[in-house]
């Protein structure tokens, strides 16, 4: 194995102690692109995620104070109690039904049995195409269950189909970022709303695939879970692009250092080499051996 030459020695230093560590920066620079694009991304997912929370528990207390009328009425009280209801009881019950039918429009009033003793369901309407929207609507309902007390024992329960509708403001879509797709789901984890659906995306056996970032929050007092999602590639690829950019000049910069090194060292260690090869060669004997010396005014030979 031929010995490495003096060259070759300066520029193993100036790879090892220049140009390796500018590849370990441009390594650190695309692995850090990516991660500042996805913390970008989940930040502003989880702006988005406790905005439309906090806007959902304040409509979920009227819901709740609803939901307590319904549950803590003399009416209710008499049904589950198993007494013959008055004219004025069953006009109340029927009264407050229909008020909050739209945000309410099933409920029913179970003894500890599991019996029911009383139940309301929101009347459809005669016209086909009302009675899907009805239909619909019920689907988009979570379940609640609130226990019926009298006289601080409890006598039965409530249990009533809230409307997911009623507790999501018309403007609730504003606070998500472009591009992201808001779901939520009851506690058993069923989707009660969903506008990530595309009818125009590719299946999925075609469609490369994606990655996505979620945050999910807990929707205080209320059985819902809010998830909200977003793809990363568009707030991750500026970052790569400019990770690649800087990048693209660390190795321009790198390869004029490695190129000047290479023409300096050179230059410097020709000589030196020619002086280390001729002194190898007199030590061994020959006493003939003879070194030329470039000159700025011409060629002079040495002799050793």
């Amino acid at each position: 194995m031929r010995p490495r030459t003096l060259a070759g020695r300066f520029l193993s230093i100036v790879v090892l102690g220049a140009l390796l560590p500018l590849a370990l920066v441009g390594l650190w620079l695309t692995r850090s692109a990516e991660r500042s694009g996805i913390e970008l991304l989940r930040g502003q997912l989880d702006h988005a995620a406790d905005a439309i929370a906090a806007t959902i528990e304040q409509r979920w207390t009227l819901r709740e104070g609803e939901l307590r009328l319904l549950a803590s009425n003399t009416a209710a009280i008499s049904v589950l109690r198993g007494d013959a209801l008055a004219a004025d009881e069953r006009a109340y019950l029927q009264q407050t039904a229909m008020s909050l039918a739209s945000s309410i429009p099933v409920f029913e009033y179970r003894d500890l049995g599991g019996g029911t003793r009383w139940r309301f369901e929101r009347p459809r309407s005669t016209d086909s195409r009302s009675e899907v929207i009805v239909a619909q609507a019920s689907v988009r309902a979570f379940d609640v269950e609130l226990p019926v007390e009298s006289d601080g024992k409890t006598i039965g329960t409530l249990r009533a189909r809230v409307s997911v509708s009623s507790v999501l403001a018309p403007v609730i879509g504003q606070a998500l970022i472009p591009g992201a797709s808001l779901a939520i789901a009851d506690t058993s984890g069923a989707a009660l709303v969903n506008n990530g659906d595309s009818a125009g995306a590719p299946s999925p056996a075609v469609a490369p695939p994606v990655r996505i970032e979620r945050v999910s929050r807990s929707v205080r007092g209320a059985p819902l879970r809010i998830i909200v999602a977003a793809p990363v590639a568009p707030y991750v690829q500026p970052f790569e692009r400019a990770a690649r950019s800087g990048l693209g000049v660390l190795m321009a910069v790198a390869l004029i250092a490695l190129l000047t090194s290479w023409f300096v060292t050179s230059r410097v260690t020709q000589s030196l080499e020619e002086l280390s090869n001729a002194a190898t060669a007199v030590a061994a004997g020959d006493l003939d051996r003879t070194v030329h010396e470039p000159l700025l005014e011409r060629p002079r030979i040495l002799s050793l």
